[in-house]
């Protein structure tokens, strides 16, 4: 990594198999202030601030790393890497803050992978030439987006209609409503449902098919599919 803090790699990849993050270990400050342009992380531990405003990567895949705090005031953090064009969040530590922004001008493909406690965090997403969007996970945050002019492909995975009472399928069915009013120019959209083995299941996943169905859309050229490999 000594030769990245120094301007002499365009990608880096590190990956860290460790059993219990060590808190005495400070990812690189510099990696992010140096010229690299593609970069991927996997390890347990916390990155710097200076991930949030990289000026020179294209290309981000973050996995299970620790998120660094927000603002003590807003209780905000804002990812506004101002070339970014490519962005994997998988598995990520999130919790730690009420609102996750990411405000990237020149981002076309985010793939976002919820982790199991992230729930609580509302994520804004400000990326006005996004042309591909890939959510893995349930939706029980508040998730905006201000604008998605450009969106023309949505990707929806490990949806589950069964595992909650009080709000039934309506936030995932309020969530596509808005992708699909606000997506002009959107032309697929492929939801994958987590495997269920319940009758309920099948009756909510019907439900949810004819909602969404029924949804008006901006777009005039577009094909909703729904795929579940659930065998009952």
């Amino acid at each position: 990594m000594k030769a990245a803090t120094i301007g002499t790699v365009d990608e880096l990849s590190v990956n860290i198999k460790v059993v219990r993050s060590n808190p005495l270990f400070e990812f690189p400050d510099q990696i992010f202030k140096s010229g690299i342009k593609k970069l991927s992380l996997c390890f347990s531990y916390e990155l710097p601030k200076s991930m949030c405003s990289a000026e020179h990567i294209k290309s981000l895949r973050l996995e299970n790393v620790g998120f660094p705090n927000a603002n003590l005031d807003s209780r905000e953090l804002v990812l506004n890497c101002p070339v970014l064009e490519n962005l994997i969040v998988k598995n990520c530590r999130i919790h730690n803050f009420r609102t996750l922004t990411i405000s990237t001008p020149q981002l076309k493909s985010l793939e976002f992978y919820k982790w199991i406690y992230d729930d609580c965090v509302n994520k804004k997403f400000c990326c006005p030439k996004l042309t591909s969007f890939y959510w893995s996970g349930n939706i029980r945050e508040d998730i905006t987006f201000k604008d998605i002019s450009a969106l023309t492909s949505v990707t929806l995975k490990d949806v589950c209609l069964d595992d909650r009472t009080d709000h039934g399928i309506q936030d995932e069915v309020n969530f596509i409503k808005h992708l699909l009013k606000e997506a002009k120019v959107l032309t697929k959209m492929v939801v994958y449902f987590k495997p269920e083995k319940t009758i309920s299941s099948a009756d909510r996943l019907a439900e949810f098919e004819q909602k969404v169905l029924a949804l008006p859309a901006a777009s005039s050229n577009l094909s909703i599919s729904f795929s579940s490999s659930r065998m009952l």
